[in-house]
């Protein structure tokens, strides 16, 4: 399959089997990861794979919505950024996590990617607010105060089928010659 085809194929899952995912798929997928760029090549982010049940679905409450289908997934791919190692953090993480999902999808891996920064959790706080999603899992997972969590991919064989994107679902209006 070439890049385009991988595109044009690649759809968020969100239901998955339980089958558990293969230890070499899981590995190339963190390799494409690590292939990612970075801003001035800093590499700020870190991965916590997660495959433990209960851990899986404890993250599976990251979110007031949109991350229960964590519970079910095979392994979780939990990606962080050193906050204090490069300003561009940011991008890097999404350009890694983008890499690990079209390498899943080229192996056939059901994903879906999870946003936790500057979301909210399930949490209650005393004050009626909803805890943080990167406390959320900071916590869960021990993570380093100088690290904020970006996202969450959560991978496993996927139930769903989806057809892959078409011409007429591109947008050409997003798109402007020259200026806005």
């Amino acid at each position: 399959m070439n890049f385009r085809e991988l595109i044009i194929k690649r759809r968020s899952r969100r239901v998955y089997t339980g089958a558990r995912i293969a230890d070499d798929a899981l590995s190339q997928i963190i390799e494409a990861g690590l292939l990612a760029p970075t801003g001035r090549n800093l590499h700020p982010a870190e991965l916590i794979v997660v495959r433990e049940k209960e851990m899986l679905k404890r993250l599976s409450h990251a979110k007031t919505g949109g991350s229960a289908l964590v519970a079910s997934a095979d392994a979780a791919l939990v990606v962080v950024g050193d906050t204090t190692r490069s300003d561009t953090w940011v991008e890097d993480c999404s350009i890694m996590m983008a890499y690990m999902q079209l390498a899943a999808e080229e192996l056939g891996i059901g994903n879906c990617w999870v946003q936790i920064r500057s979301r909210q959790s399930q949490t209650l706080l005393a004050d009626g607010e909803n805890l943080p999603s990167n406390a959320f899992v900071r916590e869960a997972l021990e993570i380093p105060e100088a690290y904020d969590v970006l996202a969450i991919l959560a991978l496993g064989e996927s139930e769903e089928s989806r057809a892959p994107h078409t011409a007429e679902d591109l947008d050409w209006s997003h798109v402007h010659d020259e200026r806005f």
